[in-house]
């Protein structure tokens, strides 16, 4: 796609708009009616136009607190947005499409679906042992068969396998499954949903899709690394599974509080079987691979230039990329962006964070970042060249900066 200046982009907007209608909205979930998005850049954003008139996009200032490809309340309503600095230079019209569909369908997800959303921090205190991660691979295996094959008894076998499988880590570490569940049921259905819109306009088939989508959100070498994004993948396979077996479920799962797996064991009744003790090498190697990763995202924040800046005292978390975080001891690294109230101020951090915590992670206890200009003491105030300021006290020691809150 060419897009080089307002024109191209508003001429994106209305090929969009035009393609997003109540009727096929409805015919990939029943109901699903959340059509108005916005895609943006820098301090500007192109609003699409209303049902009735798919011709007007609407240009707005663009709030620099709504970072990233999502779903935001914007004036009381639910509006997909997505970053056009994001996309590549050979990016496609079908996947940008249903990529802003599946954001839509978390604002619909907000209004309708009965689900707790999952602790996303959870996923920085996720524990990955040699046997979750064999179990986690194993899982997935049998899942992506399942959903390919097309003999009934092997199809069958591979769901129960999964099944079991999955019933074997619950037992392992219930509390950390229940992160899986939950994100499997929230992003995995928007995967579902991107999926079918994607095999709406393009036309392709559904295993040639399936088999597309499944390689973008799950590469087996990094499933700790891209941890939530796999979750993506599993949830949106166990919907194309109760496509095929449970008829009618969307309006059961959306009208309860049921979750995704949890609605696949009402529909299928799982077999005692042995498992194979396969993947242990594999497995070895992830946690191994992933645990040097963790120590080089730690190590890039040093390497960044500018001046370091820590902020200490009173600070809440507002925001943050969850497929972006890594995690060391009580410590969690942001590889983009950071949202924060420090003291009365909301500030939008950029570039490669440090958070540090005490046993609660949703508690900061300091936040370090670089900066490209020295911060300045002005009367009570400490001003952040390019970020805000704020009501607090600058110390500078050894050539780091302390603000405190």
């Amino acid at each position: 796609m060419d897009i080089n200046n307002d024109n191209d982009i508003k001429r994106l907007v209305e090929k969009i708009s035009e393609q997003i209608t109540l009727e096929k909205l409805n015919k990939i979930w029943k109901g699903f009616n959340i059509t108005r998005f916005a895609l943006y850049k820098e301090n500007k954003g192109y609003l699409s136009s209303t049902c009735e008139d798919k011709s007007l996009v609407k240009e707005i200032e663009w709030n620099p607190q709504h970072y990233g490809n999502t779903c935001i309340l914007y004036n009381n309503e639910y509006l997909g947005i997505w970053n056009l600095n994001t996309l590549s230079h050979n990016a496609n019209f079908d996947r940008l499409f249903a990529s802003i569909v599946h954001e839509l369908f978390h604002g619909y997800q907000s209004v309708f679906c009965k689900k707790d959303y999952a602790n996303e921090l959870k996923a920085a205190t996720y524990t990955f042992t040699k046997e979750v991660v064999k179990l986690m691979l194993m899982e997935r295996q049998f899942l992506y068969q399942a959903v390919m094959e097309t003999d009934n008894k092997l199809k069958q076998n591979y769901i129960n396998s999964f099944i079991v499988c999955r019933s074997k880590r619950i037992s392992l570490n219930r509390e950390d499954i229940l992160y899986d569940l939950t994100i499997e049921s929230h992003e995995g259905t928007a995967s579902f949903v991107e999926y079918k819109a994607l095999k709406m306009i393009s036309g392709n088939t559904k295993d040639h899709l399936a088999s597309f989508m499944w390689n973008k959100l799950y590469k087996p070498k990094d499933i700790i690394k891209h941890f939530r994004k796999g979750l993506y993948a599993t949830g949106m396979f166990i919907c194309l599974l109760l496509d095929e077996i449970a008829g009618d479920w969307q309006q059961e799962f959306q009208s309860t509080n049921i979750l995704l797996y949890d609605l696949l064991l009402k529909y299928y009744c799982p077999k005692p079987s042995e498992l194979i003790n396969e993947n242990k090498d594999c497995a070895e190697l992830i946690i191994k691979n992933y645990k040097q990763k963790q120590e080089d995202n730690f190590n890039m924040f040093n390497e960044q230039q500018g001046y370091t800046v820590n902020i200490s005292g009173n600070i809440e978390l507002r925001g943050y990329d969850p497929m972006n975080i890594v995690s060391r001891n009580n410590k969690i690294l942001h590889k983009h962006f950071l949202m924060i109230k420090a003291g009365n101020q909301e500030l939008v951090l950029k570039g490669v964070i440090i958070c540090e915590h005490n046993t609660n992670f949703a508690k900061i206890k300091k936040v370090s970042f670089k900066m490209k200009n020295e911060p300045k003491q002005q009367n009570d105030k400490v001003l952040l060249f390019e970020i805000g300021e704020i009501k607090a006290l600058l110390q500078k020691e050894n050539n780091i900066y302390n603000i405190i809150v």
